[in-house]
């Protein structure tokens, strides 16, 4: 199971969250059975570990999972893929369910750079000294 999505300008991070279910016959002392949930860029590259669950994880009961993902800003303003997959071997039956998912980008907030300020008012006008005034000659009397 996917689902595509574009990720918001500026997103470095993100938060996943579901809560997945297991219902098996398999014994939980080994691995038989998995749930993997990750993130894909639209070729298909991995973008993301992959979260596993298996058969000898909890049983019967809903989990909650809380995934954070770093390093998605190559990804930011594009479009990407949350996977979801689940294997069974054929000998004993395995259901995997999940509900209640969400995703949540963390975006970085622009700031520009510190540098110099200048501050201007539209109602400030420079006015430039005035000359020194110059005495005239009279004329003799």
């Amino acid at each position: 199971m996917s689902q595509g999505f574009l990720l918001p300008e500026r997103t470095t991070d993100a938060q996943l969250e579901l809560w997945w279910y297991m219902d098996t016959d398999e014994g939980s002392a080994r691995v038989y059975d998995k749930l993997h949930v990750f993130l894909q860029s639209p070729p298909g590259q991995d973008i993301s570990a992959h979260f596993q669950k298996d058969n000898t994880w909890p049983r019967n009961s809903w989990q909650r999972l809380q995934l954070n993902v770093s390093n998605l800003s190559w990804w930011a303003n594009a479009p990407i893929w949350m996977v979801i997959t689940a294997t069974t071997d054929v000998s004993l039956p395995t259901s995997f369910f999940v509900d209640d998912l969400s995703f949540v980008p963390l975006c970085t907030v622009y700031a520009p750079p510190p540098g110099p300020t200048t501050t201007t008012s539209p109602w400030a006008t420079v006015i430039s000294p005035l000359p020194t005034p110059t005495p005239s000659p009279h004329p003799s009397n």
